[in-house]
């Protein structure tokens, strides 16, 4: 009897030692990337990070299980942070690229995005990109509208570290114009009615959440959140709530 009172005790302890082990990986906290100046992805309101992105993340720790910290860091700092583990992941308007590839993996797309240009309303010189060879041109460092002005030649390029910097370069006519993700666009240019969007694209891209190459655990279980978000009534609501068009 007292045999099997012990063997029934051991199982016992096993069972909730397990229990307590999923439910420590259940609580798991994985740490996320954003850089709080991307209205309407990620930006600062009273205090605290909002927009797009933040909703998505929080959305999918609902639909993964799993717990997301996000922290701010300049997005020319995002990718080495993801490389060096200093973050898990990134979900801060990150286009796709072939390059980004090689260092990262990533995640299903969930919003497509083009690169456009913007000027001064009163600037009649440059109504699309190939006006641009001779002119000061501004793009926020290390973004997809960073390597793309590289490709173009003949321009003069100032690099900034926030993008609302190279907007007020370009309100005090420091640059001409400033290549940048249309939504982002499409939000200074809604602060700043002084300025506009010229109608043509110079190109388009998709927006995706970026993960280490050694994470394919968590790149699965982001993945299978997406699955679920995209295309929902929830993903609906979350276009209403934060994307506009230029007006």
């Amino acid at each position: 009897m007292k045999k099997i009172l012990g063997i029934l005790m051991i199982m016992l302890l096993a069972a909730c030692g397990t229990k307590e082990e999923t439910k420590k990986e259940e609580q798991k906290t994985y740490v996320v990337g954003m850089s709080a100046d991307f209205a309407p992805f990620e930006y600062r309101e009273g205090g605290e990070i909002v927009g797009f992105d933040v909703d998505l993340a929080k959305e999918i720790e609902k639909q993964a299980g799993i717990k997301l910290e996000i922290q701010d860091i300049a997005f020319a700092g995002l990718l080495p942070a993801l490389q060096t583990g200093k973050i898990d992941a990134i979900i801060s308007g990150m286009s796709v690229t072939e390059e980004r590839k090689k260092a990262v993996n990533f995640s299903k797309a969930y919003f497509n995005v083009s690169q456009v240009i913007i000027v001064k309303k009163d600037d009649t010189s440059i109504t699309s990109g190939e006006d641009l060879p001779g002119k000061n041109v501004g793009v926020p460092l290390g973004t997809t509208s960073d390597t793309l002005a590289e490709g173009i030649e003949g321009i003069n390029l100032t690099k900034y570290n926030k993008a609302y910097e190279a907007i007020l370069a370009l309100n005090t006519s420091k640059i001409d114009a400033i290549i940048l993700d249309y939504q982002q666009a499409v939000n200074f240019v809604g602060q700043n009615p002084e300025l506009k969007i010229l109608p043509k694209e110079l190109a388009k891209e998709e927006y995706a959440i970026a993960i280490s190459k050694e994470n394919t655990e968590l790149l699965e279980k982001i993945n299978g959140a997406l699955d679920n978000i995209i295309g929902s009534e929830f993903y609906q609501e979350l276009l209403e709530k934060y994307i506009v068009e230029n007006e």
